[in-house]
């Protein structure tokens, strides 16, 4: 006979196993939000308090169905509940917003941002805080870092966000200060805990230091094993730039989690905000008719770190206003502040009929972007297509294919610009840049405080491309150190000249010039990622002719 105390015990213990490694339960449950929870999807009722019923009743391991149909929703609670799928049917469910509102419509995860202003954890996400101050100087390509005092409630396992500001900032700042679009951070992973100095599960992708304000924040609130999967979310609007949801979706504060097969679309500013989140991977995400409201980008992400991203697609961007700081501009593209430790595979971004930035990453380290696409970003305003910016150093990028953006010519604006405030190492191979305003590609010393601290990238076997018809900059060097190798040159394509170096220690070999100039002195080098370099002497600024306005 079967002994009742031994099943019970097996039970107990799967049940424990099955919680460990992140398993469903056994008593996991399908919320569907039709049969279940009353919910309509005709299109016309409103089903927010319906959704909210299935959102409330939700366990680890359960499901929250949407079957076939259109839900029109006001309010959703947040999910704030661990290894749990939101499922669509297969792209068969879309919710969208019944109301004008700010949003956001849908929320996975604490709702805010925080951290844009100064190295604090309070203000923003309510998962992190309260800081701690860094003890000393945690160097990057270090595993450990030290603090004033002990962090709450972090042990072996949990997860640390580390900020800091740093000089050169967009508008200027000092050694504390951040760039408008936000501070210098890291999301860490901890192993182990001795005393106030905390080993982390990868290296340090930034040096954090004392003096510029560096802090540590325990994150107490971080969920984890999320899936979001075939749905579409629509902000409410047929022209997002007068109606509809300013913020679409906001997925926050998520390890090890998975976005895939989501379509966001319509909505005033980002219609995809993430935020702190952690081996986490989002693929086959569209993003359509969304960015600029409230300086949101189309998709929009801060502190995010060992992230893997594979098929994201930006179209029909919401085109500028005329009136106001963002709308005026219109949407902004793909913007990353803080991504590290990441790889980014098959994005594009079509940026044709809007106004603003393509793509921008700020204080973004140590990822690498494979088969890239940026383009169409024309406009009178003459934004770059790709813009490297404050400390975006040590990404590769491999591929990549920048087209068709940065407006006319002396605007200072690039196909790929890099604007000076410190960002080094980064490496650009086998892409392919052609047609952009003004410069295809511009290792810039016009960065607000004239420092002009761009050193150490590579450009190895790229195609650089003119605008036919018009004159352009191929590839324009104010930093130090650069290193350029067999990249070519297309002739007649109103490029002139092809290179010109102007900063210290810049070589390289075995470019095809084809007819365009070059100033770059001949030598042997090769792409350095592993290790800081000296500081470089700043450059001079720009000849006449090139009006320096950075984008």
């Amino acid at each position: 006979m079967r002994n009742p105390s031994a099943h019970r015990s097996f039970l107990l213990l799967l049940s424990a196993l099955s919680l460990l490694l992140g398993l469903p339960s056994a008593s996991a449950t399908v919320h569907n939000v039709q049969t279940q929870c009353g919910a309509t999807g005709n299109g016309s009722s409103n089903d927010t308090a319906a959704i909210n019923t299935c959102i409330g009743q939700l366990s680890p391991g359960d499901t929250l169905e949407f079957p076939a149909g259109t839900y029109l929703v006001t309010s959703l609670n947040p999910i704030n509940v661990s290894n749990v799928t939101i499922d669509g049917s297969n792209n068969a469910a879309t919710i969208i917003s019944r109301n004008t509102q700010q949003g956001p419509l849908f929320t996975v995860g604490q709702s805010g941002i925080g951290w844009t202003n100064n190295p604090s954890c309070t203000g923003g996400n309510s998962a992190f805080g309260p800081a701690s101050a860094l003890s000393a100087t945690a160097n990057e390509q270090a595993t450990t870092f030290t603090t004033t005092s002990a962090l709450n409630g972090i042990s072996a396992g949990g997860y640390v966000l580390l900020l800091q500001g740093g000089q050169d900032s967009s508008e200027g700042s000092g050694n504390t200060g951040c760039d408008t679009s936000g501070c210098r951070a890291e999301l860490v992973n901890i192993t182990n805990v001795s005393g106030n100095t905390y080993t982390v599960a990868t290296m340090l992708h930034d040096t954090f230091n004392p003096g510029n304000a560096a802090v540590a924040c325990p994150a107490s609130g971080l969920i984890s094993g999320v899936t979001l999967q075939n749905i579409t979310f629509d902000g409410g609007s047929t022209s997002a730039q007068t109606s509809g949801n300013t913020w679409g979706v906001e997925f926050n504060d998520c390890v090890n989690c998975t976005v895939s097969g989501v379509t966001f679309q319509n909505t005033l500013g980002s219609a995809f905000l993430h935020t702190a989140n952690y081996g986490t991977t989002f693929s086959n995400v569209t993003v359509k008719g969304a960015g600029s409201e409230e300086c949101g980008a189309a998709f929009q992400g801060y502190a995010n770190s060992n992230m893997t991203f594979n098929g994201i697609s930006l179209s029909n961007l919401n085109p500028g206003t005329g009136v106001g700081n963002c709308n005026g501009d219109g949407a902004f593209g793909l913007e990353e502040v803080n991504l590290d430790n990441s790889t980014v595979t098959n994005a594009t971004v079509n940026s044709s009929g809007a106004g603003g930035r393509p793509m921008k990453l700020t204080a973004a380290r140590w990822t690498t972007y494979n088969s890239l696409t940026v383009e169409n970003g024309n406009n009178s305003a003459g934004f770059n297509g790709l813009s490297l910016e404050y400390y975006s150093s040590h990404n590769t990028f491999n591929n990549c294919t920048i087209t068709n953006n940065a407006g006319g010519t002396s605007t200072g604006s690039a196909g790929i610009n890099s604007f000076g405030n410190f960002n080094q190492y980064n490496t650009f191979s086998g892409c392919t840049v052609s047609g952009n305003g003004n410069v295809q590609i511009y290792i810039s010393n016009a960065d607000y405080m004239h420092l002009a601290q761009d050193s150490n990238d590579t450009f190895v076997g790229n195609t650089i491309t003119g605008m036919n018809g018009t004159s352009t900059q191929g590839l324009l060097i104010y930093g130090a150190n650069a290193c350029v190798n067999n990249n070519t040159f297309t002739s007649g394509t109103g490029l002139n000249p092809g290179i010109s170096a102007n900063g210290s220690g810049d070589m390289g070999s075995g470019n095809v010039l084809n007819n365009t100039s070059s100033n770059l002195s001949a030598g042997t080098c090769q792409s350095v990622t592993s290790a800081p370099g000296p500081a470089p002497t700043p450059a001079p600024m720009p000849p006449t002719g090139l009006v320096a306005v950075v984008q």
